[in-house]
């Protein structure tokens, strides 16, 4: 992926991040900024980063000898900086982050937001039984809320059936990151077709 030097650079987290609000009330947000001297900044809650995805990549990296997968997601919107946004894969809420993206007409300008809720808060008219982090994504043309999509058209993902590793219970993820891989291949190839389309035209008004 290439990076312009005008850039702001996002991660989304999985779960609610905590900070000290006004008045040193706590908050929380998904959405995380690295600024340039490295320090951290959480994005309230609900937060919309909204403009064109123009560019889709899957990057590793390699942390106490842990190979670590990381979805990145470059989105232009005139007149402001690029935005680098990236998102850990493997986990459920990085498969519907995917499936959201594949859903999305890809040749327009998209909103996304991360909703996160605390344990005990009220979320849906009832208290929140677990804290957690619901990525919404919306068309800017008509602001219909996206419904998760995955290869070959899938509206769910595969089950995750628990097997014991290290002693320990775990979700077997192989066949979510399967249909996530897939989808992500998908993704790509609408991107490319976007991408010739755009050249043509510009190669026609030359």
């Amino acid at each position: 992926m290439t990076i312009k030097n005008n850039t702001t650079f996002i991660h989304a987290h999985g779960r609610p991040q905590l900070y000290d609000g006004a008045n040193g009330v706590q908050r929380h947000g998904a959405f995380v900024i690295t600024n340039p001297d490295q320090t951290k900044e959480v994005l309230p809650s609900n937060t919309n980063i909204t403009g064109m995805v123009t560019m889709v990549d899957v990057t590793q990296s390699l942390h106490k000898g842990e190979t670590a997968n990381w979805l990145q997601v470059r989105i232009d919107d005139p007149g402001e900086p690029t935005i680098v946004l990236s998102v850990g894969l493997g986990s459920f809420f990085a498969a519907k982050f995917v499936g959201l993206l594949n859903a999305a007409d890809l040749s327009r300008p998209i909103s996304m937001a991360l909703l996160s809720v605390l344990k005990g808060e009220k979320f849906d008219d009832e208290l929140s039984e677990s804290s957690n982090v619901f990525p919404i994504f919306r068309s800017c043309h008509d602001n219909a809320r996206l419904v998760p999509v995955w290869a070959n058209g899938a509206t769910k993902l595969p089950e995750a059936l628990k097997v014991k590793f290290n002693g320990r219970m775990m979700n077997n993820m192989d066949p979510v990151n399967k249909a996530v891989g897939a989808t992500l291949t998908g993704i790509y190839e609408k991107l490319d077709i976007i991408k010739k389309a755009q050249n043509a035209l510009l190669t026609r008004s030359a």
